[in-house]
This record gives C-alpha cells, sequence and structure tokens, in this order.
C-alpha cells in the first residue's frame, strides 16, 4: 500500500437463489485496522446491483500488503460477484484551519460584526474536491472561522444564480471553538438577502 492512494473496488452483485435478507460486508485487513463498509440490497429482486468500495490506507499502513474479503451477513442469502474491478485513486485532503483575514465593516461606516460569512470570499474547499467545502472564513476580522462537517456543497444555486453553501440535512453542520465564539455562547442571526420580486 502507498500512503495518500485509495483503493476501489468495483463489482456487481446479485441474488442466487430465494431472497432471504441481509446485506454484504467488505473489509480491508491488514497490520493495523479493519475498514468496514456495509451495503444493503437496492432491490429485492435484482440485488445490490453495482457495489463501490473505497479504502484509504494509513500512514502507518504504507509498504504492507493487505487483502480484502466481503461475504454476507444479517441474513441467509446466497449472493454472485461478478464483473470485479480494481483501481486507485488519489482522494480529496482536508486543508488546514484557515489564518486571521483581513476585515471590517459589512457596509462602509457600519460597525463590524461578530462575526461574518460570505458564499463568494473566504469558502475554503477540500483538495481535490472544489466543491466540498472545508471551512468558512469569518470576514470580519475576528477570525470566527467554522469548520464544515459531513459535505456541505459550494453551488452557485443561490439568489441570482450567486454562491450558496448546501447543507443536506444528513450530518452536514459548521463547527465554531468556544475560545472563538465566547462562553457563554452569545446568540446569533443569520441573514438572506433577497431581491424584489
Amino acid at each position: 500500500m502507498e500512503e495518500g492512494v485509495g483503493v476501489r473496488l468495483l463489482f456487481d452483485a446479485v441474488y442466487y437463489g430465494e431472497n432471504e435478507g441481509g446485506s454484504i460486508q467488505i473489509s480491508a485487513l491488514n497490520t493495523v485496522e479493519y475498514n468496514h463498509q456495509y451495503f444493503t440490497p437496492n432491490s429485492a429482486t435484482e440485488g445490490f446491483g453495482t457495489i463501490t468500495y473505497e479504502y484509504v490506507p494509513a500512514a502507518a499502513d504504507a509498504g504492507n500488503n493487505f487483502s480484502f474479503w466481503c461475504y454476507s451477513t444479517g441474513g441467509t442469502s446466497d449472493f454472485l460477484v461478478d464483473n470485479f474491478r480494481y483501481e486507485t485513486f488519489t482522494p480529496a485532503v482536508k486543508p488546514p484551519k484557515p489564518g486571521p483575514v483581513a476585515g471590517g465593516s459589512v457596509i462602509d461606516g457600519g460597525t463590524t460584526p461578530y462575526a461574518w460569512y460570505r458564499a463568494d470570499v473566504g469558502v475554503d474547499t477540500w483538495i481535490g474536491d472544489e466543491t466540498r467545502v472545508a471551512w468558512w472564513q469569518d470576514q470580519s476580522g475576528n477570525s470566527r472561522h467554522v469548520e464544515a462537517m459531513g459535505d456541505p456543497q459550494l453551488t452557485n444555486n443561490g439568489i441570482d444564480g450567486k454562491p450558496a453553501i448546501t447543507l443536506d440535512g444528513d450530518g452536514d453542520y459548521l463547527l465554531g471553538t468556544q475560545s472563538e465564539w465566547g462562553s457563554p455562547p452569545a446568540r446569533h442571526g443569520l441573514c438572506r438577502l433577497a431581491t424584489d420580486g
């Protein structure tokens, strides 16, 4: 295994005989860790379809050999595996936390806000994935940057086609540190600019 290079396995899995439930477990075994991923059927009759398993070796795995295996779990269904493929990929990397940025008021002559976030400025995305948000920089100059958890996306579907940060409600949120935001927590508001008409 090579550090920083991921392994992707792809294959087709279909039921053999009667569907009696269960899922497929695929694991990577090496000297450091197991990496279990589970796949459930996407069709009661056709089975699992094409399965994609991705594994990114840890730094300590570099130079070691490893093996994969898969089996049904949680049921007694048998399945056939066909069209097995193997490829490598370079995984996306989260950049480090950004440093201070020059800030100021939202409008000329106005008061500098506690924190200020703009989707068109100061959005850091993952290296190798230009739409997945990693950090959202505070434009007030107070360095209250927030870290994107999950996989919020930088899109162009905001008002008038402007950039927007999209959270899908499935594990996506923005995280700030207590040392930067203060304790006890203050209440903060989020505004959305609307256009006439």
